[in-house]
């Protein structure tokens, strides 16, 4: 969860040693061990003048 009742929670299952698997708003990052991303993509973007999002890059893993 987005609020900070749910930060406070992830971080106490962190703390219990569970696992955490974080679905982010734009995408779904899947990662190892050791932090490092397995797949996935990280886009950036922006807002136009009229309002629509236009992509300027994408770097896929």
């Amino acid at each position: 969860m987005g609020t900070p009742e749910g930060v406070a929670f992830g971080l106490r299952l962190l703390a219990d040693g569970s696992r955490i698997d974080y679905e982010g708003g734009a995408n779904s990052l899947d990662r190892d061990e050791n932090g490092d991303l397995l797949h996935g993509y990280i886009g950036t973007w922006r807002f136009t003048r009229d309002g629509r999002i236009e992509e300027l890059d994408t770097m896929l893993f």
